[in-house]
């Protein structure tokens, strides 16, 4: 992720609730590979990236109620399969 994120103890952010913020969401998460996301996610330095952040949400909400959602649970774990097939330096186009 290109995204500049704060340098905060971890400490600060028990303290302020964002590691049982983190861990109500992750129990949410239908997927390994979301929970992992959860798991390395980190408060954002740049109000621009955060407001960028909450507009992909709200379009994402948007279509959820829309269309409703993609049906998460139903996707296998991917990401064993990727680790095998991956080639340090390699990119794909």
């Amino acid at each position: 992720m290109d995204d500049q994120e704060m340098r905060v103890d971890e400490h600060t952010l028990a303290v302020l609730g964002y590691v049982r913020l983190k861990d109500i969401l992750r129990e949410s998460a239908v997927s390994e590979p979301g929970r992992q996301v959860l798991d390395e996610l980190r408060p954002l330095a740049s109000l621009h990236d955060v407001f960028a952040r909450l507009d992909r949400a709200r379009e994402m909400r948007s279509l959820i109620e829309l269309d409703g959602g993609p049906p998460l649970e139903e996707l296998p774990d991917a990401l064993p399969l990727l680790a095998l097939a991956e080639k340090q330096g390699s990119i794909l186009a």
